[in-house]
């Protein structure tokens, strides 16, 4: 018997003018990242648009889900650090450059969150900061 959990249907993050795709290094070792539901990659595209076009500089996007969405081990530990990535409705962002938690950019990218009728979980603070965008 095999048992299969996966979501199809996800499509890739393709990076390009407006965004820069990031992961796969040390700390993240999984490969083939960034998939997302269409939504999601609907509304990640448009959030790089506004934000290129008010900055003029990428966004940083990381971490969406893999191919088939599941556990995301990005630490081959079987841990679930990253258990909102499995089903392609989260992705992690950050400006391309920012000086520090009180960077305007930050609340910018909050403000289109919302208004892209999306969410977000605040992550500025941590010791990668980086604003969780959700679906």
């Amino acid at each position: 018997m095999t048992f299969e959990n996966r979501h199809d249907g996800l499509v890739e993050i393709t990076g390009g003018t407006g965004m820069f795709l990031t992961g796969h290094n040390t700390r993240h070792r999984a490969e083939n990242i960034h998939w997302v539901t269409p939504t999601t990659k609907t509304r990640i595209d448009s959030l790089a648009k506004l934000y290129y076009t008010e900055y003029n500089e990428n966004l940083t996007v990381n971490d969406g889900s893999l191919r088939y969405g599941g556990l995301y081990d990005y630490m081959e530990t079987w841990a679930r650090p990253h258990k909102a990535h499995r089903e392609g409705k989260n992705v992690d962002i950050y400006p391309t450059t920012v000086s520090g938690r009180n960077d305007p950019k930050w609340n910018f990218l909050r403000d289109k969150i919302m208004i892209l009728e999306s969410t977000f979980h605040d992550e500025v603070d941590s010791d990668a900061p980086h604003l969780h965008f959700q679906q």
